[in-house]
């Protein structure tokens, strides 16, 4: 298991009125100059057995929380 700084909030949708709500462990590397959180994602989705995929996203600040448990 990776140790990271941050969970990334996520949300899934299927359909109409379907949506899984789910977090994903990931490392800030910076911000850019138009506000957004560049991170090192770690995982696909909400998956098991994934956590050797990393995907560096940019995304806005508030889908980011501070990772306390791990």
């Amino acid at each position: 298991m990776v140790k990271t700084t941050h969970l990334l909030r996520c949300r899934h949708c299927v359909g109409h009125n379907h949506c899984r709500e789910y977090t994903m462990p990931c490392n800030i590397l910076g911000k850019t100059k138009s506000g957004k959180i560049k991170i090192e994602v770690f995982g696909e989705r909400d998956w098991a057995n994934r956590e050797h995929i990393r995907k560096v996203r940019y995304v806005q600040s508030y889908r980011l929380i501070a990772n306390k448990g791990k």
